[in-house]
């Protein structure tokens, strides 16, 4: 079976379930429907003093999808500005009147 130290620094680049999960590759109950099925290979490794089950981050690409990547706020901005200017491009064009009804529901008045 291999000493429980060298089984755990071969598989120390491995995701423990809880690593995967805030990593998006899903719920605790995705992951664990997914083994169950043996669709999800696993390892158990001792990990901290502790038992655990890790996966093999390819192995979680191949069966949950890959996860996508972290956006950072410029990115988040810039795609918020680029679907606000598409919605501009297709609205109608307003009448004065409307145009201050929106801008008074915009700064919080009534409607």
């Amino acid at each position: 079976m291999g000493n429980p130290a060298t089984i755990a620094e071969r598989h120390s680049h491995y995701l423990d379930i809880h690593q995967a999960i805030a990593l998006g590759y899903g719920t605790m109950a995705t992951i664990r429907r997914r083994i169950a099925s043996g669709e999800l290979p696993r390892v158990k490794i001792i990990r901290d003093g502790k038992r655990r089950n890790v996966f093999d981050p390819a192995d979680l690409d191949r069966v949950l999808g890959a996860r996508p990547e972290p956006v950072g706020p410029a990115a988040a901005e810039a795609a918020l500005d680029a679907a606000v200017d598409e919605v501009v491009a297709k609205a109608p064009r307003l009448s004065a009147a409307q145009l201050a009804r929106l801008g008074s529901i915009l700064d919080g008045g009534a409607r």
